[in-house]
């Protein structure tokens, strides 16, 4: 079974175990994206820089993956984008995992909405 994994880790070095759990999953037989989502519009040199650095942190921890980068939208549309724009001719993302939200009663509510609605 060939197995396409989209993780959305942010920028990879924030959630590490979540990537390495990401990774036995996807080892040796499998293409890993890790995708990051941003709500403000940044700098093409920024989004540069930090695709630079991703893939370096990526490599640098023998970890085959790429590393993937929306800004401007929120995350349930950044989802969207991410699956939608990601994979290999008819290969498709077909594991999706994120990351737990540890900040349930302190974010808004729209960010909770958001998250549950990529959920569904």
């Amino acid at each position: 079974m060939f197995l396409l994994g989209k993780l959305f880790s942010g920028f990879p070095s924030n959630r590490p175990a979540l990537i390495e759990f990401a990774y036995q999953l996807t080892k040796n037989q499998s293409l890993l994206l890790c995708g990051h989502i941003m709500d403000t519009k940044q700098p093409y040199r920024i989004l540069n820089k930090l695709r630079q650095t991703g893939n370096a942190w990526l490599r640098d921890e023998k970890i085959r993956a790429f590393y993937v980068v929306v800004d401007n939208c929120s995350f349930h549309v950044g989802a969207q984008t991410l699956l939608q724009s990601c994979g290999i001719g008819k290969m498709a993302p077909n594991v999706l995992m994120l990351g737990y939200k540890d900040n349930w009663q302190t974010c808004p509510k729209q960010d909770v909405h958001s998250y549950f609605t990529t959920l569904q």
